[in-house]
């Protein structure tokens, strides 16, 4: 399976900022998701265009989605997929780093990898079992987008960059 993931739109009306190349790679996954911060419905509803699979979670900038979830969890072949935006403060851990709070918004479910976004920045760790990966922002400063090959129960992640 080929999962092609995005955060951190941040998009309103004009929709010409996402990368053209980036939106033939949306459409031929077998699966678009969207760690949050899409911003508006018309950017949702874009996004669920290119791709009849797709899943988004709500970040801390979309207060136009607060219907989306906070956090997925999803079983795709073998592996157990979690996706959060990554700006949720558990409890009282207010100084957990967003990798950490990540984590922690999935204890006990313990899925072996998580996406997320908020910090725009590229990441792919592993902590423990769970593997983290954030695509970066598609449309912000570095654009970026990742790429996931999932056969059986290997992972392969790789980033794609937009000038």
């Amino acid at each position: 399976m080929n999962i092609c993931v995005i955060s951190d739109t941040h998009l309103q009306n004009d929709l010409s900022l996402v990368p053209p190349k980036s939106v033939e790679i949306m459409q031929k996954a077998d699966l678009l998701i969207h760690c949050g911060d899409v911003v508006s419905v018309n950017a949702l509803e874009y996004f669920k265009s290119l791709n009849k699979y797709f899943v988004a979670v709500q970040g801390n900038w979309d207060y136009d989605l607060a219907f989306l979830p906070l956090k997925e969890l999803l079983q795709v072949g073998d592996i157990q997929v979690g996706i959060s935006h990554g700006h949720m403060r558990l409890g009282k851990k207010a100084s957990l780093t967003t990798e950490l709070n990540v984590i922690s918004m999935f204890a006990g479910l313990v899925p072996d990898i998580i996406f997320f976004g908020h910090t725009h920045k590229v990441t792919d760790k592993q902590y423990g079992n769970v593997r983290i990966v954030n695509p970066g922002s598609l449309v912000e400063g570095t654009k970026s987008l990742a790429q996931i090959h999932i056969v059986k129960d290997a992972i392969n992640v790789s980033f794609m960059y937009f000038e």
